[in-house]
This record gives C-alpha cells, sequence and structure tokens, in this order.
C-alpha cells in the first residue's frame, strides 16, 4: 500500500490545484516527515506513550502502524471524493495540499510499522541469522511492491 503513494496518489494530483508544483513533488513529504518524525517518536512520543501506561510493544505499535496506513487510504478516498464532486459541478479544483494529512497519516503509520518491524526483527533474531532475518523482512517489501504493480 505504501506505494501507491508514488502512483495513485501522484495521479490524484494531477487532477488538483497543484499551486505551482508538479504532482510528483509531494512525494518528497513523506522521507522528510519520516526522518523529522522518528528521533520526535523516539525521544518524547514513546516515552510519554510508556510514562502513561500504554501498551507501546513492537507487535502493538505494527498494528496500530497497520490502522493508521488504512485511515491514510480512507482518507484518501475522502479527497478522491471532493476531487470527483468538484469536477462534477465544475467548481475550482482542490488543492493539492489536501494530500497532506493522508501523506503524514502514512508516515506516521510507516514509522510505527516498517521502522518498529525492521527494529524488531533485527532484535529478535539470533546474531548467526541477523542479515537473513533482515534480508526476508525486506524480501516481505519487494514481494508487496511487485504485487501492487501487477
Amino acid at each position: 500500500l505504501y506505494d501507491q503513494q508514488g502512483s495513485v496518489w501522484t495521479l490524484q494530483a494531477t487532477r488538483m490545484n497543484l499551486n505551482g508544483l508538479q504532482p510528483e513533488q509531494l512525494n518528497i513529504v513523506n522521507p522528510v516527515e519520516i526522518m523529522a518524525f522518528i528521533p520526535l517518536f523516539d525521544r518524547w512520543i514513546y516515552p510519554v506513550m510508556e510514562a502513561r501506561g500504554w501498551n507501546i510493544a513492537p507487535l502493538r505499535r505494527m498494528s496500530w502502524g497497520m490502522v493508521l496506513a488504512a485511515v491514510a487510504f480512507f482518507v484518501s478516498g475522502l479527497v478522491e471524493s471532493a476531487i470527483q464532486s468538484r469536477e462534477e459541478n465544475d467548481l475550482d479544483k482542490l488543492s493539492v495540499f489536501w494530500q497532506l494529512p493522508q501523506i503524514t497519516l502514512l508516515a506516521v503509520g510507516e514509522i510505527f510499522l516498517s521502522i518498529t518491524g525492521l527494529e524488531f526483527a533485527y532484535a529478535s533474531s539470533p546474531p548467526r541469522l541477523k542479515a537473513f532475518i533482515m534480508a526476508l523482512f525486506l524480501l516481505s517489501t519487494a514481494v508487496g511492491n511487485l504485487s501492487s504493480g501487477i
């Protein structure tokens, strides 16, 4: 699902008011947010969640990542409905910046799911199998990308 951002969401952007941007340029927001959010989560959000008694074990975080990814695609569907409604009624195009909530939700979901999954896979595997387990984890991503592309 993550790779839909680079294809379906880019196509969605072509039917929006780009405000001088190119449709592909919003793809930079996700990696920038991830790089900014990872330290924020590690140093502030996770400790606050633990202090409040929330269960933030790796498998729990990964589950929340999946939920956030689903919410991101639900929001994308709402944006798509708004685009279609405006096209049918000859209204001004919706601003491409309406994609920012879905991009941000997906970035946070990726931190919960992918970053935690990589960390969990590495920490849980025996020393002799660390590289192999990490390769399997990344292979699952490759298979998902392949099936998404097909």
